[in-house]
Parts: C-alpha cells; structure tokens; sequence
C-alpha cells in the first residue's frame, strides 16, 4: 500500500477546515472549504493559495481546460480561469448533490433530475429521462457515450443507464430493498463502483466490470462506512477513503486492503474527497485539521490563507 504524510496546506490552517477535492491532471488542484473558501495549488501540492468563491460549495469538478464548476444545493459557481476568480450561474436546479465534467458535456445530478451543459456550465438544460423516479444523487461517465446516474424510488436503489451519450436510458433497481445508492464512479475496461447507503446502516460498494448492467458487492469491503468516496487513476489502481481507513486495490476494484489509522493517539478524520493526477499523486482532505493526506513525496513550500483572494 501507498505510504501518506499529512502535511497543513497553510502556515496557520487552524479556521480551515478542507472537504472535497479535485485535480485537473496537469498540476491545478483545487481544495473546497465551508464558508465558501478553498485551497489552490498549480503546481502538484507544492505551494497552495487561499481562494472566495461567491457561495457554500461542497463538490467540485473541472473540464481539465482551465473551467472549474463548484455546487451545492442551490448554488453553482463557476471558474474559466484555472479556479482563480469565479461567478454564480443562474439556474432552475433544486438540491444539487453531483456533477461531473466530460468532454462531451457536464452534467448534474439534482432533485429536479439530470441537467446537462455543453457550454462548460454558462446553461443548463432538463435532460431527465422518462424513465427517472426522484432525486438523482450521482452521475458519471465513461467517456465513451456511457452515463450512469443514481435515484431511488420506493425505498429501493435505482440505477439509470444510457449508451449514447444521455439521449436514451434505461432504469432498474439495483441493491438490496431499502438500498440509497448515493455516488458513482468509473475506472477503466468497463469497471464501474457504486456507494449504496443500505438499510441506513451505512455504506456498502458494489462493482460492476460489464460497463453497469449487472452489480455485485465488493466482498473485501466491510459495511458500514460513512462517508466512502474513490479515486482511479485509470489504470486499475483505486483508492477510497471514509472516517480513518484508507482501502487500496490495484485489481481494478476486485478486491481491497485497508490501511485503518483509527488505533493511533490522534487518528485523522478523511473528509469526503479524494484526488489523483493519475502520475503517482494522490492527495485526501483531511476535515477539522486544516491538513492534506499526501501520497506521492515532494518538496513543500506552505502559502499563507486569508478570506480573499491571496497568493504567496
């Protein structure tokens, strides 16, 4: 398994409190904090600014050519610029809980449905199927005309699935009854994971390897895990993270290793974000400590974090 180190983001990181993260695989990484301010970095983690958004955001994602897109339940804020100045997008969105950037558009998942962009988040169309029952809760893609995105109807889990780029879909439940599959994510040849909030016990993970038609549970992943999110770097090689544990796989997602730092004297709460640039870095947010989780070693130099638009 990897080996990590938790280094603070700034010099004083005491009112900083990091969540969800995001890296646009050439150097920008972006870290979200409440109270609408966040962490940048251009250059892999190595130094990092303090920057305002104009609203709360708890997720974020990036096109990987300069926009960035930031939401949470009624807000959307957007970058063109690398992440550095940013503007609210006006919409008819409820609830917002995901979004995700392709090159073939950028969706949300809301409680008024999907929505669907192709000018990089300045608009935003209704695209929810016919198929779709309540709030959706996590979108992702292949890349390759596959969409999958998550609902649930009836105290049952449902997933949504299109193969030509979101014009058509076809639904059906997925998980045990009382299933909420929450969010969603692809890796490579067809491999995709599922978090599902079962029996609101907690989180499972369920995988598919034939591009999301048949699911099944990851048996090396224990249940009950709050907060469980992934990263892939593509290549068959994942890591999640929730409360203290790290789980590791390089199968693809077939099985998993946990690495827990719960017995140690002071174990670090994971936010719920993790990140790759997909050439051996990987960094996780860790909440209430003002410290990023970093696996990849380099040389650090600390920024200096003020509520505004700052740079060391």
């Amino acid at each position: 398994m990897l080996n990590w180190t938790p280094y603070p983001l700034f010099e004083d990181s005491s009112d900083f409190y990091p969540s969800y993260i995001a890296s646009d695989r050439q150097g920008v990484w972006i870290i979200l904090a409440d109270g609408g301010v966040a962490a940048r970095s251009k250059d892999d983690g190595a130094t990092w600014q303090g920057i305002t958004l104009p609203a709360q955001v708890n997720t974020i994602d990036t096109n990987r050519l300069g926009v960035w897109i930031a939401v949470e339940d009624e807000n959307i804020c957007r970058s063109a610029d690398g992440g550095l100045t940013w503007s609210l997008v006006p919409h008819a969105m409820n609830s917002i809980k995901a979004i995700h950037c392709s090159p073939n558009g950028t969706w949300i998942a809301s409680g008024s449905g999907i929505w669907r962009s192709v000018d990089d988040g300045l608009t935003w169309q209704n695209v929810t199927p016919a198929v779709f029952h309540e709030t959706s809760y996590g979108v992702a893609t292949d890349g390759n005309g596959v969409w999958i995105a998550t609902s649930r109807y009836n105290y049952q889990g449902f997933i949504y699935r299109s193969v030509d780029d979101g014009l058509n879909w076809t639904g059906h439940p997925v998980g045990e009854s009382g299933s909420w599959l929450w969010t969603v994510f692809y890796g490579t040849d067809g491999v995709w994971l599922l978090v599902d909030y079962s029996n609101y016990e907690g989180q499972s993970c369920l995988r598919s390897s034939d591009n999301g038609i048949s699911w099944s549970p990851v048996a090396s992943m224990a249940q009950n895990m709050y907060g469980l999110r992934f990263a892939t770097d593509g290549r068959g090689h994942w890591i999640g993270v929730e409360n203290s544990n790290i789980h590791e796989s390089y199968d693809n997602a077939a099985t998993f290793t946990v690495k827990s730092y719960g017995d140690e004297a002071e174990p670090p709460q994971f936010s719920v974000g993790i990140a790759t640039n997909s050439a051996g870095l990987w960094m996780i947010p860790l909440g209430y400590e003002g410290r990023v989780f970093i696996s990849g070693g380099m040389q650090r130099f600390w920024g200096e974090y003020v509520n505004s638009v700052e740079v060391a």
